[in-house]
C-alpha cells in the first residue's frame, strides 16, 4: 500500500484497525473497540482527488463497482463512502493523488466599539459604510424576516434539502455584526458595514453539521455560475490539524482566491490555545485566518494557533472575541465568543477598506493591519497582541478626517474661554493689589 496517498490526519484515524487480530478484538469487545477506532467494515465518506478530470474518468471507468456519491470540479475529485481495506486497496492506484476524509467543519462561535475604535471612525467625515462591496458568507443561512436586516441587500442560496432558515442562529447573529440598522440598542449597535451586500450561502443544515463536500459543491457553484464577489467569510473549522494546509479545503481555497482576485477570511477555530489547533480552512496559505483575543488584548483560552511552516505563522491577525454583544431588533441582545466573531469584525473592517481601496491586496491589508495596532499598556510585553485601530487605519491611508465642530459650539467654547480669561484677570488684579497692601 502507499500511504502517502492518504491524507496523514485520516491515515492515523483508519491505521490501526486492520493490524488488530481477530483474537484481540474478541478480548477487548467489538463494541468497544468501534468507539476508539474504525473497524474493519465500517464505512466513511472519503474524498479521492486526482491530478486532472482525464484521470477521474479513467479511475471511474476501472472502478464501476464502486459507488459515487458526488464529483467536485475546483479540484478532480470525487466523494465515495467506503471501508478501510478499499481505501488502503485504493492507496497503489496510480491514478489517485491524495485519499482524505470528508471532514466535518463546526462553527466558531463560544464592548468590541471601543476596542477597535468604532465609535470615533462613525463620527468622523469619512462616508464609508461598505456600498458597492459584497461579502460571501458560507454558513448556516441567515434567517428570515428581521427587522434590523435589510434583505434587499442578501441573495441567499441553499445547498442543503432543507427551508433556508437558520434554526442555530450562527449566519443571523453574524450578518447582525455587519449589517444591522437599527439603533434600537443606541447608536453604538448599528453594524460595521451596513450598506454592504452578502450573498447568504446555507451550507451547513439546521443541526449545524456540514462537511468538506457541502463546501466543494458551493465553490463549483461560484465558478460554474461566475458570482461575483470581494471577500469570502468562513467561520467554521476542522476539529483537526489541517497538516499545512494540504488538505482539499484549503487547496481550493488557494484556487478561488488565484481565479477569483478576492480576499478570503476564516476563523481559526475554537480548539486552541495549544500549538498545532489550526484546521481547514484556515491553514490555507492564502486565506487571512483570524484569532481571537480578550478586551485585556490576550490571546483567549480557545483560540487556535499553528506554525504552517518557517513563513506562515496562523492566525495573522487578532481581533476581540470574548462576550461580544449583538442585538437583535424586537428580541433581544446576545453575549457571545468565538472566532467566528472575530473573523466576521477582520471582514467588516476589510469591506470598509475596500470601499475605499477597491483594488487593495491581501498582503497590503495584512501590512495595514500590523501598523494600525494599539496597546493597553505602553510597555507592552510578548502576549499582548494589541488592537488593531480602524482609525489609524484610515490615517494611514490618508482619508482620515476629524468632523469640524459646529459653530455654536464654538461660540460656546469662546465664551467660556472669554468669561473664565476675564475671572483669571480680576483673581490677578486683586491678588496683586492685596500682595501691595501688605508690603506697604
Amino acid at each position: 500500500m502507499n500511504v502517502d496517498k492518504i491524507h496523514p490526519s485520516f491515515l492515523e484515524k483508519i491505521k490501526l484497525r486492520p493490524t488488530i487480530s481477530k483474537e484481540i478484538e474478541e478480548k477487548i469487545g467489538k463494541s468497544t473497540l468501534d468507539q476508539l477506532i474504525l473497524s474493519r467494515e465500517s464505512k466513511i465518506k472519503t474524498i479521492i482527488s486526482f491530478k486532472n478530470d482525464s484521470d477521474r474518468k479513467k479511475f471511474i471507468q476501472n472502478h464501476k463497482n464502486l459507488e459515487i456519491i458526488s464529483t467536485f470540479k475546483i479540484i478532480p475529485s470525487l466523494l465515495m463512502e467506503i471501508d478501510p481495506k478499499t481505501i488502503f486497496d485504493l492507496s497503489e492506484d496510480e491514478l489517485i493523488e491524495c485519499i482524505e476524509e470528508n471532514q466535518r467543519l463546526y462553527q466558531s462561535m463560544n464592548k468590541v466599539s471601543e476596542l477597535l475604535n468604532i465609535k470615533r471612525f462613525k463620527n468622523s467625515l469619512l462616508p464609508f459604510t461598505g456600498k458597492n462591496v459584497s461579502i460571501a458568507l458560507l454558513d448556516s443561512g441567515i434567517g428570515k424576516n428581521f427587522e434590523s436586516l435589510d434583505y434587499s441587500s442578501i441573495d441567499q442560496i441553499n445547498f442543503t434539502n432543507e427551508e433556508t432558515s437558520d434554526e442555530n442562529f450562527h449566519a443571523t447573529l453574524l450578518t447582525h455584526i455587519l449589517k444591522n440598522k437599527s439603533s434600537e440598542f443606541g447608536e453604538g449597535f448599528i453594524g460595521l458595514c451596513p450598506d454592504i451586500k452578502i450573498i447568504d450561502f446555507k451550507i451547513f443544515n439546521n443541526a449545524g453539521v456540514a462537511y468538506f463536500s457541502d463546501f466543494l459543491k458551493a465553490f463549483d457553484h461560484i465558478l460554474e455560475n461566475d458570482i461575483k464577489f470581494d471577500i469570502l467569510l468562513i467561520c467554521s473549522s476542522t476539529l483537526n490539524p489541517s497538516s499545512n494546509g494540504n488538505d482539499i479545503l484549503s487547496k481550493s481555497c488557494d484556487i478561488l482566491f488565484n481565479k477569483l482576485n478576492i480576499i478570503i477570511i476564516a476563523s481559526a477555530g475554537n480548539f486552541g490555545p495549544e500549538s498545532n489547533t489550526i484546521g481547514s480552512p484556515g491553514a490555507s496559505k492564502s486565506v487571512i485566518t483570524v484569532g481571537a483575543i480578550s478586551k485585556e488584548g490576550k490571546i483567549t483560552y480557545f483560540s487556535g494557533k499553528d506554525l504552517i511552516d518557517m513563513n506562515n505563522y496562523k492566525p495573522e491577525v487578532y481581533f476581540p472575541s470574548s462576550k461580544i454583544t449583538v442585538p437583535v431588533k424586537g428580541i433581544d441582545t446576545y453575549e457571545i465568543s468565538g472566532t467566528s466573531i472575530s473573523a466576521t469584525l477582520c471582514a467588516g473592517i476589510i469591506a470598509l477598506i475596500k470601499e475605499a481601496k477597491p483594488r487593495i491586496s491581501r498582503t497590503e491589508i495584512l501590512a495595514l493591519f500590523n501598523k494600525s495596532k494599539t496597546f493597553m499598556s505602553k510597555q507592552n510585553s510578548v502576549n499582548d497582541i494589541g488592537f488593531i485601530d480602524i482609525v489609524q487605519i484610515f490615517k494611514l491611508l490618508g482619508l482620515y478626517e476629524e468632523k469640524p465642530v459646529p459653530y455654536s459650539i464654538l461660540v460656546k467654547k469662546a465664551i467660556y474661554l472669554s468669561v473664565g480669561f476675564i475671572i483669571i484677570s480680576l483673581i490677578l488684579f486683586y491678588l496683586i493689589r492685596f500682595l501691595d497692601f501688605i508690603l506697604i
